[in-house]
């Protein structure tokens, strides 16, 4: 019988060490860990039904984890460069490469592929320009020159941020850089002397210069519009310009309403 005693009570303290320590070795269900927060951004941009997503180290894991472990969009799938080759290839699945996997596009499949924001994470990969004009919230359709036209843009709440959707009407000349500008009262806003800016050199996270677009090639290109706390806008300034010699170039300039 006190044979039998100790075994009992040392599977008992087994089992306590075990309830003990398992929470702490299991995230599944753990909201606050922030190693998923790549993982979460990569959901959160909504990819198409069966995505494959190519990112970072990081990035993969995190969303293998959401996708496998915690069901979130278990139809989403993260690759490495060498399928997401042959996914775009022979597309069976929409592929996407996030900001940070974008380089190893590239370098590691095809310096050919065409690209267009999905969010401010995810960038979807083509093997030819996209021509056919995506619905969108706001319409616009603004010419300003360089053959590079303004079509419209979606905002989006919470956020917020803004998706704009470029067209180049023909082939463009120069490699413009794009600035979104909070206003209020028709005044860019500033914080601590310093213009409140959302600012890329190339659209697409900076990633996809305009000279490389094809006549009739529509474009999404994504932005935050995170105001530093206390401040307040009426209005976005969108601002189309190129570095030259002495100065800047402004090809043109769009103003819109803040999201509301």
């Amino acid at each position: 019988m006190l044979r039998i005693g100790v075994v009992l009570t040392l599977i008992l303290l087994i089992g306590y060490r075990l309830a003990l320590s398992y929470p702490r070795a299991d995230s599944s269900q753990r909201v606050e860990d922030t190693g998923l927060d790549p993982g979460w951004a990569i959901v959160e941009d909504d990819p198409l039904p069966r995505a494959a997503v190519l990112g970072e180290h990081g990035e993969s894991a995190a969303l293998r984890y959401l996708t496998e472990v915690w069901g979130q969009r278990p139809d989403v799938i993260a690759v490495g460069s060498a399928d997401a080759g042959q996914l775009l290839l022979d597309g069976r699945r929409p592929v996407y490469a996030t900001v940070s996997g974008a380089p190893l596009v590239w370098s590691e499949i095809s310096s050919q592929v065409r690209l267009s924001s999905a969010g401010l994470t995810l960038i979807q990969l083509r093997t030819q320009p996209r021509s056919d004009i995506p619905p969108m919230e706001y319409t616009i359709a603004r010419d300003l020159g360089d053959n590079l036209r303004l079509l419209g843009y979606d905002l989006h709440l919470p956020g917020p941020s803004i998706s704009l959707y470029w067209q180049a009407t023909s082939s463009i000349a120069h490699n413009w850089s794009i600035s979104v500008r909070p206003t209020l009262g028709g005044e860019f806003l500033s914080n601590e002397g310093q213009l409140v800016q959302f600012d890329n050199q190339h659209p697409v996270q900076g990633l996809f210069p305009t000279s490389g677009w094809a006549p009739d090639e529509v474009v999404r290109d994504d932005y935050p519009l995170d105001l530093p706390v206390g401040t307040q806008a009426d209005g976005i300034a969108i601002i189309v310009y190129r570095p030259v010699v002495d100065g800047f170039e402004n090809l043109g300039m769009v103003k819109i309403p803040w999201p509301r």
